[in-house]
């Protein structure tokens, strides 16, 4: 036996979803910043299960594009693309890895505005590096003058004052 108010229950469902829709519909469309594709890959380690590395990826994909980074709205096309390569090269255990990371950003800005947009956000990422302690490794070598003396011990050249450039901060 089907209530006497069914009817209207069934009306009020659906004239609700229906305005429900139109608000969603009629609203500027506002997303999160980030619309990040995230890419995790171990083509060395082969004493962890993949399954592994496919729940980091999508925990990773969910963490990037369900954060709300700012206060500012965005619409769809205002996202920042961002593209992530996370290499695992080695497994110390079955939660701790090591590896590298690579992350490519797309920004769309106003035409001429790209290399003033580029500094900006290069300095916002390396200021906050700095105030999180975190280090880009960079490959360099460096390379020692030794000189062997009489006695058959290395010991370092040393160059006599002024006689290589200054350095900032010598």
């Amino acid at each position: 036996m089907t209530p006497p108010f069914a009817p209207l229950t069934r009306g009020f469902r659906r004239t609700y979803l229906t305005l429900l829709l139109a608000m969603v519909a009629s609203a500027p469309l506002s997303a999160q910043e980030l619309d990040c594709q995230v890419s995790v890959i171990a083509p060395t380690v082969n004493n962890v299960e993949t399954s592994v590395f496919e729940q980091l990826e999508t925990a990773i994909t969910e963490f990037m594009n369900g954060r709300r980074w700012t206060t500012d709205e965005f619409t769809l096309t205002e996202r920042v693309t961002c593209t992530m390569q996370i290499t695992i090269n080695k497994a110390n255990s079955q939660t701790n890895f090591e590896g590298t990371i690579q992350v490519r950003l797309l920004v769309k800005v106003q035409a001429g505005q790209q290399w003033v947009t580029a500094r900006e956000l290069r300095a916002r990422i390396k200021r906050r590096f700095d105030a999180e302690g975190i280090r880009a490794p960079y490959q360099h070598r460096v390379v020692h003058h030794m000189q062997v003396g009489p006695d058959g011990e290395t010991k370092p050249i040393t160059e006599p004052p002024g006689s290589h450039a200054p350095v900032p901060g010598d």
